[in-house]
């Protein structure tokens, strides 16, 4: 299984590393949903495995659990883990809402701590690869809105990684998250199509709505769209990592 996002840490100085890493989502045939298996080893030996019902959901709830994991344990309160010697870093992995009074580094579009980076692009990269998509209904329009995030991948600079994305008309949008880590990339590049559909005037006036066949289920403002809003929008969107 080939791995999608990963990030270092150890747990103080002059100890080994350990790798967390979330690889892409499939489809459980036994329960008709998605999952994404997680690693770990800092706090258990076993992977596991975290579900939704598609793709975009089961990846997004695995980073929001993999947040939690690390914020919420003693041994970040004392320091641990870290990316370097400095204790208390930013990880690059957002924390939970419940846990921005101990560890401050919110979903967010534009990072105020940190090294993560946005670019807005034309292009994607030639060995990019087709990580979790979702289609919404447009209100007015027989065209689906189909939002694609794709798997981190190395920039062009050989050092940081890059998580490209996209949202097709008539809220069209192509970006690209970065970060240091592959990890850290996809969670950019998760907050790219939040702001982008969360933030929109259609989204707002319940003109977008989720699942795709809205003639089932009717749209309503303020629904959920499978992907927490970024702090910049929590207004128009209540849904926080």
């Amino acid at each position: 299984m080939r791995r999608v996002a990963e990030l270092a840490v150890t747990l103080g100085p002059g100890t080994d590393r350990f790798w967390l890493r979330v690889h892409p989502p499939q489809r459980e045939p036994r329960y008709r949903c998605w999952r994404c298996r997680l690693e770990n080893p800092v706090w258990w030996n076993l992977a596991t495995y975290n579900s939704g019902e598609t793709p975009l959901q089961a990846l997004t709830l695995s980073v929001v659990r993999l947040s939690i994991e690390i914020y919420a344990t003693s041994q970040y309160g004392m320091g641990e883990p870290r990316l370097s010697e400095e204790a208390g870093d930013d990880l690059g992995i957002p924390a939970q809402h419940y846990f921005l009074d101990r560890a401050p580094f919110p979903f967010s579009r534009s990072r105020v701590r940190g090294k993560t980076r946005f670019a807005v692009v034309n292009d994607r990269g030639w060995d990019a690869r087709l990580l979790a998509e979702e289609t919404y209904a447009v209100a007015g329009s027989r065209r689906a809105l189909r939002a694609r995030i794709y798997a981190p991948r190395l920039a062009a600079d050989g050092r940081n990684w890059a998580c490209d994305v996209s949202v097709t008309a008539p809220l069209g949008m192509r970006g690209r998250g970065l970060g240091q880590t592959s990890l850290q990339a996809l969670v950019a590049g998760l907050a790219l199509p939040s702001h982008h559909l969360c933030g929109s005037a259609h989204y707002r006036t319940g003109r977008v709505g989720w699942p795709a066949d809205f003639r089932v289920r009717p749209f309503r403002s303020g629904g959920p769209l499978l992907l927490p809003a970024v702090t910049e929008v929590l207004d128009e969107a209540p849904h926080p990592f």
